[in-house]
């Protein structure tokens, strides 16, 4: 039998295949896991892992196709998706090759970022980091290019974010992240992220303008200026929200300053800063510079009198420029104050329209401004002070030559005869003045004449007015004048013919001192006396005119205590009579006696002598003696005996009357016939009815017939 063959052993093998893991760059990996799957999708090796040469090697293979599939990229790649396809022949001579199956890379991802602004144009030159999930910083400095790109490579597997750390110049820093993830497994090489655009801002600011009741107000004008006061926006106008909106501001520090304010409000020069930060998430907030007051200015006037005393109750308007009242029944409260609001920018004036009680209404207006550029809430303009005052009259005491008098007193009564002030005395310029009078009429009454002088009764009138600008002028009242009386006479014949030269004294009668002599007749006969204190007075005749009888009667007046006008006393005429002529009657020559009686019868020749008796032509000599005529001149009323002392006062006609019994004695320019004075009537009947006896009882004598004796 033949021997059997020993052929030997043929082995059967199952087959290998190996797979190297490298990166992008050809650099090997260590660490990547995978599995190989079968035809039908069956795993059929798993766990496998790539060795420091990056080698993955899958033995026991039966024939047939295979895929290496990873499951786990090398730490910080990605998971190549992609499955490296691989066969195991059914048939190879002796041991089968290790099928090479190839590279398998593993990549790290990039992500990129477009930078533009609001409108979407690019932005170069802003510069970026990454951060991964836990904050990490992996990549710094990514800078955006022309295309405003900014790109992030070799990201591994993971999420991360796009930060911005230096935004463009002019342009906000936005400083939301931009996320994105590099996702784990991808498929071949992975895609590049695009983690959109990321927009750079510039800000905006918004002011709010408003009165000071909040109410909002259009059409005030802004302009923005930067930190160096360079005016960046201007012309910007609030709308009827009363918005003043500034854009395309970039970081930095600004102020609104109003450059116009509403019509009829005052410009706020108080600037309003506002920043717009350099750092911003997202689209930036518009800066809400909050809101910036307009005002309407206010003025404030105190109400004082001439001492400085705050005065209630002041009423007072306030006018512009144009005259036009703006507001009304403005009343000082008890601080004197009257307060003005809300008014435009102008020039104003407060005036007066009613004075305090007993005050003189100050027509003085008083002008102030409200300025048209004031800081914040604008100062109360102080308008000062406005006085109200009380007048003030003065009286001049004169006599009737103008020379003032001294101590002349008086008081003063209203409208309504009330006495307002009294004992006022003139000083030594003859003034009286008189204060703190109210708006009214008034009189300035003479109580006390000054010494010698006769008291005025007549009243001064004068009134304060109620309007008067500034300090009241005081009052002039004039002059009262203060007289001294003046009396005279007409010395005259019996004919009524002016006597020059006849010399006059006048007597005090309540004190017999001779006040005035030498008070002689001028050529028309005229005697006067003037300068006369009120008093009792008599003209005394002290010599007469040549060839005349001296009077020996007194002409008595009164100048009185008061009188409204000049005092002046006509007395009228006083008659000197002539000096009589002596009348000398010759002795009639006796008849021859008759021869006398014879002796004896003695005594009867005596009787034809009693007719002599009646003649005894010596002793009608004495004519003189019945008449008395040195007495006649007792006249003080001519034609009218007047005692010694008599007075006179004014009568309403003119005349002046005597106090006691008498007969009136007019002044100048009243007709009057009065009898003459310095005789009686009787004296003269007493002295014809003498002479004509005288002369009767010579002629008698005479026819007597001549007796024989």
């Amino acid at each position: 039998m033949p021997k059997v063959v020993n052929a030997g052993e043929l082995a059967n093998y199952k087959g290998s295949a190996v797979l190297t893991k490298v990166d992008v760059d050809g650099k090997v990996l260590e660490n990547a896991e995978f599995k190989v799957i079968d035809a039908e999708g069956k795993t059929v090796i798993e766990k496998l892992v790539s060795n420091e040469t990056g080698e993955v090697t899958a033995t026991e293979l039966a024939p047939g196709d295979y895929q290496f599939v990873e499951t786990k990229a090398p730490t910080g790649y990605v998971l190549n998706t992609d499955t490296v396809e691989f066969t195991i022949e059914a048939e190879q001579a002796a041991m089968p090759k290790v099928v090479n199956a190839g590279e398998l890379a593993n990549y790290k991802a990039s992500a990129v970022l477009t930078k533009v602004d609001v409108d979407g144009k690019v932005l170069e030159n802003a510069e970026f980091k990454v951060i991964d999930a836990e904050g990490k910083t992996v990549i710094e400095k990514l800078v955006s290019n022309e295309a405003g790109e900014v790109t992030a490579p070799e990201l591994a597997p993971g999420t991360y974010q796009f930060v911005e750390t230096k935004a463009p110049t002019g342009y906000i820093l936005n400083t939301e992240p931009v996320e994105f993830t590099i996702e784990a497994e991808q498929a071949a090489m992975p895609k590049v992220v695009n983690a959109s655009e990321f927009v750079n801002y510039k800000g905006s600011a918004v002011l709010t303008k408003v009165d000071v009741d909040g109410k909002v107000l259009e059409n005030a004008e802004f302009k923005v200026i930067n930190a160096e006061g360079k005016t960046v926006i201007e012309k910007l106008v609030s709308n009827e929200a009363g918005e003043v909106t500034a854009t395309e501001l970039a970081p930095g520090t600004y102020q609104f300053v109003e450059t116009k304010a509403p019509t009829g409000y005052v410009l706020n020069t108080d600037t309003v800063e506002f920043t717009i930060e350099a750092e911003q998430a997202a689209m930036p907030k518009v800066v809400n510079v909050g809101e910036f007051v307009n005002y309407k200015g206010s003025a404030v006037l105190t109400k004082v009198d001439v001492d400085g005393k705050f005065l209630e109750n002041a009423e007072f308007k306030v006018i512009n420029a144009e005259g036009k009242t703006v507001i009304e029944k403005l009343v000082s409260n008890e601080a004197g104050e009257v307060t003005a609001t809300k008014l435009a920018p102008g020039t104003y004036q407060f005036v007066e329209t009613k004075a305090p009680t007993g005050y003189v209404l100050n027509t003085d207006p008083v002008e102030f401004t409200i300025e048209a550029e004031q800081a914040a809430m604008p100062k109360v303009v102080n308008a000062g002070e406005l006085a109200n005052y009380k007048a003030s009259a003065v009286l001049t005491k004169v006599d009737a030559i103008g020379k003032v008098l001294e101590n002349a007193e008086f008081k003063v009564v209203d409208a309504d005869g009330k006495t307002i002030a009294d004992k006022l005395v003139t000083d030594v310029s003859g003034k009286i003045t008189v204060d703190n009078l109210s708006p009214g009429k008034y009189q300035f009454v003479e109580t006390k004449a000054p010494t010698g002088y006769i008291l005025n009764t007549n009243p001064v009138g004068f009134t304060i007015e109620a309007e008067q600008a500034a300090v009241p002028e005081v009052v002039n009242a004039g002059e009262l004048v203060n007289y001294q009386g003046m009396a005279s006479f007409i010395k005259v014949d019996e004919n009524n013919v002016p006597l020059p030269d006849a010399e006059f004294e006048l007597i005090d009668t309540n004190s017999g001192e001779v006040v005035k002599s030498g008070l002689i007749s001028d050529e028309k006969g005229r005697v006067s006396a003037s300068d006369l204190a009120p008093g009792n007075y008599a003209f005394k005749e002290t010599k007469a005119p040549q060839g005349f009888v001296k009077s020996e009667k007194l002409l008595t007046f009164t100048i009185i205590d008061e009188s409204d006008t000049f005092v002046s006393l006509d007395l009228g005429i006083f008659i000197n009579k002539a000096e009589e002529e002596t009348i000398i009657i010759p002795p009639v020559k006796p008849d021859k006696p008759d021869k006398p009686d014879k002796p004896g019868k003695p005594g009867k020749p005596g009787k034809p002598g009693k007719p002599g008796k009646p003649g005894k032509p010596g002793k009608p000599g004495k004519p003189g003696k019945p008449g008395k005529p040195g007495e006649p001149g007792k006249p003080g009323n001519p034609g009218n005996p007047v005692k010694p002392g008599t007075t006179w006062t004014p009568t309403p006609n003119g005349s002046i009357k005597p106090d006691g019994p008498s007969e009136s004695v007019l002044i100048p320019n009243q007709p009057t016939s009065l009898p003459t004075t310095g005789d009686n009537p009787m004296d003269r009947l007493f002295v014809v009815l003498g002479m004509f006896v005288t002369m009767m009882s010579a002629f008698m004598l005479k026819r007597r017939p001549k007796k024989n004796f």
